[in-house]
């Protein structure tokens, strides 16, 4: 299965820049959001940054300040693309995406000269925002299939590295995928009286997209990093809640909409199950 974005672009800055954005500026007149889970807070953290975990982001917006700027970071850039996104989608004025995320910072203020390499944007497709339901649970089948596929795979790598509780977490994000692919077959059904044709529309919705290796690759992802796969699951996770959360508003039936919903409420679920397999990833690095 292959990748894409659905998202509408926001600002990003470097580190650098980022940097010189903040200078001068006092706590009130800026937000600095950090999206990573506790223990890469505790870790380390931009002066000043509010925790707001990514799976927690959503059920949060009412304690942000919508109007004035507000920049997001995450470990590399990934979850707080997706994140800043997310927010600018919500009306938030002026949303800025700090790429390279606190491993770019933390270079900056070692002087150690190191940069990420990751890109999230380029030759990615964009989604529109009325997008339609039905090509909507196109999409979401496609994505819930490469999340599938992502999961297995990445159980399939935990196993061989004698990982087996955190292989058994992904087995378990895995089935979920099956049972949200399995949920979307019935209500695409249920709209366009039969699902015969929703494998084939998806995979033309994907087509010309990334392998997951590419995909990661290009994001700076480290396939042999736990907390990396960690992390860029959140990312993926994220994507496919927003999706949901964008298709909900469109829904031209009571139904729908609920179901959507719903849809929305697992995916944070997800999201919130993979932040706290982040943060025993983190523990038992920092206990190894």
């Amino acid at each position: 299965m292959l990748w894409k974005q659905f998202f509408t672009p926001v600002k990003s800055y470097s580190v650098k820049e980022a940097a010189e954005f903040l200078t001068g500026k006092n706590p009130s007149d800026v937000t600095v959001i950090d999206v990573r889970q506790p223990g890469e807070y505790r870790q380390g953290h931009l002066p000043g940054a509010r925790l707001v975990p990514m799976g927690e982001l959503s059920d949060r917006l009412d304690e942000l300040e919508r109007d004035g700027p507000t920049l997001v970071y995450c470990a590399i850039g990934g979850r707080s693309r997706v994140a800043a996104q997310m927010l600018a989608g919500k009306g938030f004025k002026h949303v800025i995406n700090m790429a390279g995320g606190f491993k770019d910072w933390e270079s900056m203020q070692q002087g150690s000269g190191w940069t990420s390499t990751g890109d999230y944007t380029q030759g990615l497709e964009l989604f529109p925002d009325d997008i339609d339901v039905r090509r909507a649970l196109e999409v979401a089948w496609g994505m819930e299939a490469a999340l599938e596929e992502f999961y297995r795979d990445m159980a399939a790598r935990a196993r061989e590295a004698g990982r087996e509780t955190t292989a058994a977490m992904y087995d378990r994000l895995a089935r979920f995928e099956v049972g949200h692919k399995a949920k979307i077959e019935n209500r695409y059904a249920a709209l366009a009286g039969s699902d015969a044709e929703l494998e084939k529309k998806a995979a033309q919705v994907v087509e010309g997209g990334m392998t997951t290796e590419e995909y990661m690759q290009r994001s700076g992802i480290d396939p042999a990093d736990p907390a990396h796969i960690a992390g860029f699951a959140m990312m993926m996770e994220a994507q496919a809640m927003d999706l949901y959360a964008r298709a909900a508003r469109s829904a031209a039936d009571a139904g729908t909409a609920a179901f959507l919903e719903d849809m929305v409420q697992e995916e944070k679920s997800h999201m919130q199950q993979v932040g706290r397999l982040l943060d025993s990833l983190l523990e038992d690095q920092n206990h190894g």
